[in-house]
């Protein structure tokens, strides 16, 4: 029985991994939801959601700091 379970996970990731993926990660989130509410569980995805934006732009090798900072610079002096 175990290794016709196992059999069966590894063929549905192998075949379907996009839909094993967003199946367990809509696990992940509707049990966070009921656990910790709507708020909480939204606020922890949009940090991973910066956080994942910002390692994308590490990785394609640009400064997220001096963005940041000509960011903050450009807006200043938009509003003066």
């Amino acid at each position: 029985m175990k290794q016709a379970i196992e059999k069966l996970l590894r063929t549905a990731w192998q075949e379907h991994r996009g839909q094993s993926l967003g199946a367990i990660l809509g696990f992940i989130l509707s049990v966070s939801m009921l656990l910790f509410g709507f708020w909480r569980t939204f606020f922890v995805v949009f940090c991973v959601l910066i956080g994942l934006w910002i390692g994308m732009k590490v990785d394609r090798g640009e400064d997220v700091l001096q963005n940041l900072r000509n960011f903050k610079f450009n807006e200043f002096h938009r509003w003066k």
